[in-house]
């Protein structure tokens, strides 16, 4: 399970990767993973939001979007958040040579797309991970949030 300060260190680095970028669609092959709304509701309402910044909470990742919008992910023990580009033939394949080729970034059941064409995808190998998606005032009340120390 990553531990708070790798948590940190993946929110900064989304932030400072994805922050300004609108997201043009999502995909899945694990619905499960989408704890609210339904995996339709959420293509449809996640579609043309802007990222404004990304943070955390406890271990749960926390996009701001526009509209008042948010996005949770809690990476739960295996998955892990990156930004790339990959294709999906079958299975998710990385475009691009290097460390998003590593045999742990083959477990991708996630994906949000970018405007500039870069993708946030979530890779978890145990298929634990939890997507909530809703107004910010909604998910900062979430029992998960609110029952979490300073």
């Amino acid at each position: 399970m990553p531990e708070l300060p790798e948590v940190e260190t993946i929110a900064k680095d989304l932030h400072r990767k994805v922050k300004g970028q609108v997201i043009v669609g999502f995909w899945t092959d694990w619905p499960k993973a989408v704890k609210l709304p339904s995996v339709p509701v959420l293509k449809k309402r996640i579609k043309g939001l802007r990222i404004l910044k990304v943070g955390r909470v406890g271990k749960n990742v926390l996009f701001h979007l526009s509209e008042g919008k948010m996005l949770l992910v809690h990476q739960k023990m295996t998955g892990h958040l990156m930004v790339g580009r990959w294709r999906i033939k079958g299975k998710v394949e990385a475009i691009s040579k290097g460390p998003l080729q590593e045999k742990v970034n083959q477990f991708i059941h996630t994906i949000f797309y970018l405007k500039n064409r870069d993708m946030i995808a979530l890779s978890d190998m145990r298929k634990f991970v939890k997507i909530i998606f809703g107004d910010e005032a909604e998910i900062l009340s979430l029992p998960e949030i609110t029952k979490l120390g300073p």
